[in-house]
């Protein structure tokens, strides 16, 4: 039995002598782009949101206690300086300067008549025909009289400047932001109207972290994106540089000033804001889109003798769509940056285009 199973055994071997196994095949190219790097110069820019305010500002309120008769302006409407925007009835108005007319005139008669009465018993008092305190009481009421002429007079300077503000006015040239009250309502002094915007300026409030406001200077100009606009881009001044509202720190409030000369931009737009920050030279940069996560490492694919080797790296600063590698590549190292997602370590490659800078 032992005879026959070492005599099988035998006989499996020269059998596979006889078949040797086929040559594994090679795996074909992968075909990549490579960015060539080499040490630049770069600002380490960055970004900061915020809304489009009109730098200018009015509210429009009543004056006057009256009901409103017509008002042709509503949101959105442009209007210039002095524009007419509402009209209250006039005839309560208008009656009314006739009464404090009316009154002025009867107060001056009454003061008319009461200075010639009280000169006419200081006349005949000193020449001792009346009493004195007949003359005590003509000159109270001469007094008198001359004080109501000066109520008169108030009264009617009061009904005047009501008539004048029945038309209420725009202060700034721009656009209607609010309106608040319609046709027909009857308002007390202090109502709010309408709410006009001057657009020739726009602000933008945004905040930035200490860090980022060492590199922000009053007059300093800033880039700005807006997205209704696609890639074009706007200028505008950082104006001011607040302090945080808390002791305990915080963002510092920064507002930057954008003209609007051509009226494109409406305030509520969201902007972003790119300042220029610190600027590093001699960096290596790669764009973030080479760098590979693969177990919870960072590594981008280096090119050597044909073959993509992975490669850990150490990232830096941040510029967006690019980032900075502080260890793990040296100048004139290839990475991939197309074709990565299909390479295994010491893949054999093929490069169909050499790039020589990173795409901004």
């Amino acid at each position: 039995m032992r005879h026959f199973f070492y005599c099988s055994l035998l006989i499996l071997a020269t059998a596979a002598g006889c078949n040797p196994p086929e040559p594994r095949e090679e795996a074909a190219p992968v075909e990549v782009e490579v960015l060539q790097i080499s040490p630049e110069d770069v600002a380490e820019d960055f970004e900061s949101g915020g809304l489009l305010e009109a730098e200018n500002t009015a509210l429009v309120t009543a004056e006057i206690n009256g009901t409103i008769l017509e008002q042709k302006f509503r949101d959105g409407d442009r209007v210039s300086s002095g524009t007419i925007l509402l009209r209250f009835d006039p005839e309560p108005f208008a009656l009314k300067l006739d009464a404090a007319v009316a009154s002025l005139t009867k107060a001056e008669v009454n003061y008319r008549n009461s200075r010639e009465e009280y000169e006419r018993r200081k006349k005949l008092a000193q020449e001792g025909f009346l009493a004195t305190e007949e003359v005590d009481q003509a000159r109270q009421r001469f007094q008198s009289a001359a004080a109501d002429v000066e109520v008169a007079r108030a009264n009617q300077r009061q009904a005047e400047r009501d008539v004048k503000k029945i038309e209420v006015r725009s202060p700034l040239p721009g656009i209607i932001v609010s309106r608040y009250r319609e046709v027909g309502e009857q308002v007390p002094p202090g109502t709010p109207l309408f709410k006009v915007a001057d657009t020739k300026n726009l602000l933008i409030r945004t905040g930035l972290s200490e860090d980022q406001i060492l590199h922000v200077r009053t007059g300093e100009s800033v880039t700005i994106h807006l997205a209704p606009f696609g890639e074009k881009t706007f200028e505008g001044t950082v104006e001011r540089i607040g302090l945080p509202a808390s002791k305990r720190g915080g963002t510092f409030p920064v507002e930057v000033r954008l003209p609007n000369k051509d009226q494109l931009l409406k305030p509520g737009m969201v902007a972003r804001v790119h300042f220029t920050g610190k600027h590093l030279r001699g960096i290596l940069r790669i764009p973030l889109y080479a760098v590979v996560n693969k177990l919870g490492r960072k590594l981008v694919y280096r090119i050597q003798e044909g073959k993509a080797l992975e490669t850990p790296v150490q990232l830096g600063a941040n510029f967006g769509f690019s980032v900075a590698v502080t260890r793990g590549l040296s100048d004139g190292d290839q990475v991939v940056v197309i074709g990565q997602d299909k390479l295994v370590n010491g893949a054999v490659v093929t490069i169909r285009r050499v790039r020589q800078e990173v795409d901004r």
